[in-house]
């Protein structure tokens, strides 16, 4: 149950995470998104 709170946690920041740097600097959406797929 703690692993999904934490994958859901961590969904939440990285959504909110993605869409500010979308608004801010386009350029770097597909950095963001692939980096968290790395670390997993």
């Amino acid at each position: 149950l703690s692993e999904i709170t934490l994958e859901r946690e961590c969904f939440n920041f990285f959504s909110s995470y993605i869409i500010i740097h979308i608004i801010q600097k386009p350029v770097f959406f597909n950095l963001i998104l692939i980096v968290p797929f790395e670390m997993t």
